[in-house]
C-alpha cells in the first residue's frame, strides 16, 4: 500500500519548473552576446504584429519575453516584411527569426528550434466560388501569396503551375482575392481569420477542403548560430513543461469546449456495436453449451 502511494505521489507531482539548466559555455555565450535581436513579421497576428500602441505583441513575442527572463538575456525586437526578415537573419543583421515553418529546403539556410505552435494552411476563395475546392483546382490559377511564404515551396513540390501574385503579408493577399485580382490564397488559418473578423470581411471569403499542410511554427537562426538555437530549445522545453506555452495559446486563441452531446454521439455507435458483438458471442457460447 505504501509503495502504491509513493508511486502515485511521484506521478502526480507537478513538473520541475526550476531554472533552465545551461552549461557554463552556454551562459558565457549569452553573457558575451548581451542583447539578442529578434526579427518578426510586421503583420502576422496573433503570432506577431504591431498593436495599436505601436508595440510588438503576439504569441511568439510572449514566448521570447518569457525566455529572456528565464535564460537571462536582453531581447531587442525588430519588425519587417516576412521576406526581409528571412534575409536579415541569413545576413547576420538579426539573430533569430521568431516565426518560420520548418521545411527540408529551409534547413539549408536555417537552424530551427523545436515547433512551438501548429498552424494549418488552407485554400481561401471568394464566398460565392464553387470551382475551387482541392489543390489540383489551383492549376493555372492566380494565387495571392505573401512573399517568402512556405506555400510557394509546397506548390512546387506538388507540381502545381500557377501565377503567383506577391504581397507583403497575408492581409494584403486576402484583400487581393476579395478584389478579384487573385483566384485564391493559401493562407495560414489563424492569421487569415484574424484579418477577416477584425475587418468585418468574413462573409466575403470561405475556406475550402481540408488543410493542405500543418505548419510547424518555430524560431530560426542562420547556421552560424546553432548554439543560440540549442539554448532557446532548452528554454522552450522548460516553457512546455511549466505549461507556459499552453497558457500563451489559450490567451491568444482561446479555449474550445466540446458539446457533451457531440461527445456522446461520437462514442455511441462504437459502443453499441461492441456490445452487440459481445451479446452475440455470449449467445453463441450459451447455445453451444446446451446443444
Amino acid at each position: 500500500r505504501w509503495l502504491l502511494l509513493l508511486v502515485l505521489a511521484l506521478h502526480l507531482q507537478p513538473p520541475d519548473c526550476g531554472a533552465v539548466d545551461l552549461t557554463a559555455e552556454e551562459r558565457a555565450f549569452l553573457q558575451a552576446k548581451g542583447s539578442i535581436v529578434f526579427v518578426s513579421q510586421t503583420n502576422y497576428p496573433p503570432f506577431e504584429f504591431t498593436d495599436i500602441d505601436k508595440q510588438r505583441a503576439g504569441m511568439m513575442l510572449d514566448v521570447v519575453r518569457w525566455l529572456a527572463v528565464e535564460l537571462g538575456f536582453q531581447p531587442l525586437f525588430q519588425d519587417m516584411s516576412f521576406a526581409r526578415a528571412q534575409e536579415a537573419v541569413q545576413a547576420g543583421k538579426a539573430y533569430v527569426l521568431t516565426s518560420l515553418f520548418i521545411s527540408e529546403a529551409r534547413r539549408a539556410y536555417f537552424v530551427f528550434t523545436q515547433p512551438l505552435f501548429k498552424v494549418p494552411a488552407l485554400i481561401f476563395v471568394q464566398a460565392h466560388r464553387t470551382d475551387i475546392s482541392t489543390l489540383p483546382d489551383l492549376q493555372g490559377k492566380t494565387i495571392a501569396m505573401q512573399q517568402g511564404d512556405y506555400a510557394a515551396e509546397y506548390l512546387h513540390s506538388h507540381a502545381i503551375q500557377a501565377t503567383i501574385l506577391p504581397t507583403k503579408d497575408f492581409a494584403e493577399a486576402v484583400d487581393q482575392v476579395i478584389a478579384g485580382r487573385a483566384d485564391a490564397v493559401i493562407g495560414d488559418e489563424q492569421i487569415v481569420l484574424y484579418h477577416l473578423f477584425k475587418q468585418g470581411l468574413a462573409h466575403l471569403i470561405k475556406s475550402v477542403g481540408e488543410p493542405l499542410y500543418i505548419g510547424n511554427n518555430s524560431m530560426a537562426a542562420n547556421r552560424d548560430n546553432q548554439m543560440l538555437i540549442a539554448i532557446l530549445d532548452k528554454g522552450i522545453d522548460q516553457a512546455r513543461q511549466a505549461g507556459v506555452l499552453a497558457k500563451i495559446g489559450a490567451k491568444w486563441l482561446g479555449t474550445s469546449y466540446r458539446n457533451p452531446q457531440e461527445e456522446l454521439a461520437k462514442y455511441l455507435w462504437p459502443t453499441v456495436a461492441t456490445l452487440a458483438v459481445l451479446l452475440l458471442g455470449t449467445g453463441a457460447i450459451w447455445l453451444w453449451n446446451f446443444q
